[in-house]
């Protein structure tokens, strides 16, 4: 690669890196203003089509479309549209949402790439790094001042929460931040991901820093953690007891009031239905299937919620991709040197696999990690790049 090419890699990185900041922590503030009558700007579509634009640009500078693997990808992702549409028609319920749904997976896993193009050239992000950690904390002062309007909240709570969650997490990890300002992001963020009332992302949230020990092998912090999270629960137990209305929390009913908690109970259920579903229309899926259920949101909330809507085979593929290049990254040691990125595709996948549906393609961000890692030299100190805006 010539001086010149390098040079727009370089840049490119950097702009499809703030192109990520914009699409994930914008997108969750309109998100979240919307719910107090201000119109939502479409910050989602706008950045959709920047990189579609910027990365085919890339791609065609740099001749990665002449690269076999890269064809081999793009083979199996359309060849899974057109076993989905064959699928789809099928079905009564069909219609061309599931393009749609492409278009959102191909763009997260070209954030995933290129995120991990971003660690391995630059490596003293303190000021950028700085910038976002500071536009978290006041978003989540924000959320926790004002509160959350639940009354015209539908389903704004779970992408605003999909939103913050994926954009601190990469915050925390990708960024050298001191300690005291990571803590103090974490701790907001908890406490606004609970006034929002999503389950699944805070449950997340509690679980990352054990996790992160746990990959960075901190064996006497991890105890440590868990000792004073026990202390914390104890205390908070019994103030949120006295203070809060359980019935009226859907945070506090997963764990107090579970028989009583109609979400997860609806989430069970759903479960059932979706297995049937699969038993019944093993290799086809049934394609909006969960229409005739509840209506929309009726799908099952997991990893099979693939197989149930787009059949068999996409199935597969998504499968497969994520055990190959899962693989071949721990074969070859080489998350060890992106170790804070596999830790955020590990709670992507943990996510996916547990709590999420076809409806959420922050998975294609860890898969996009993965090959990222995969074709990515290992980092070499020498060779790192500072930004001008960086000391």
């Amino acid at each position: 690669m010539d001086i010149k090419t390098k040079n727009i890699s370089i840049k490119f990185d950097f702009l499809m890196i703030i192109l990520f900041i914009i699409k994930y922590f914008f997108d969750a503030f309109f998100f979240y203003l919307v719910n107090f009558g201000i119109i939502k700007i479409p910050v989602g579509i706008l950045t959709l089509v920047l990189v579609y634009f910027f990365s085919f640009y890339y791609l065609n500078k740099n001749n990665y479309l002449l690269k076999k693997e890269l064809y081999n990808l793009l083979l199996i992702f359309f060849l899974s549209i057109f076993i989905t549409f064959i699928n789809a028609i099928q079905s009564e319920y069909f219609d061309l949402m599931f393009i749609s749904n492409y278009i959102w997976y191909l763009e997260s896993f070209i954030f995933g790439y290129f995120l991990v193009k971003f660690d391995s050239t630059y490596k003293k992000n303190i000021i950028l790094g700085y910038i976002l950690c500071a536009f978290i904390i006041l978003f989540s002062l924000l959320i926790i001042i004002l509160g959350f309007p639940k009354e015209n909240s539908e389903f704004n709570y779970l992408r605003l929460a999909l939103d913050l969650f994926v954009i601190t997490i990469f915050c925390l990890s990708i960024f050298k931040l001191d300690i005291f300002i990571k803590i103090l992001c974490y701790l907001l963020v908890l406490i606004a991901l609970f006034i929002v009332n999503s389950r699944q992302y805070l449950i997340l949230f509690v679980f990352y820093p054990f996790i992160y020990l746990f990959f960075k092998k901190k064996y006497n912090y991890l105890l440590l953690l868990f000792i004073i999270m026990i202390i914390l629960t104890i205390i908070c137990y019994k103030f949120i007891l006295e203070k809060y209305e359980i019935t009226n929390n859907r945070v506090l009913r997963l764990f107090i009031d579970t028989k009583n908690d109609t979400s997860l109970n609806s989430r069970i259920s759903l479960f059932y239905l979706g297995l049937q579903s699969i038993k019944e229309n093993p290799i086809t899926g049934y394609y909006n299937g969960f229409m005739k259920y509840s209506g929309k949101g009726s799908y099952m909330h997991n990893i099979l919620s693939y197989w149930q809507q787009y059949g068999l085979l996409p199935f597969l593929f998504l499968i497969g991709i994520i055990i190959k290049y899962n693989y071949i990254v721990i074969k070859t040691q080489k998350y060890k040197q992106y170790l804070n990125l596999y830790i955020f595709s590990f709670l992507l996948i943990i996510k996916l696999i547990f709590a999420s549906s076809f409806t959420d393609n922050s998975i294609f961000l860890a898969i996009g990690i993965f090959v990222s890692i995969h074709k990515n030299e290992v980092k070499n100190e020498k060779n790192d790049i500072s930004l001008p805006i960086t000391y």
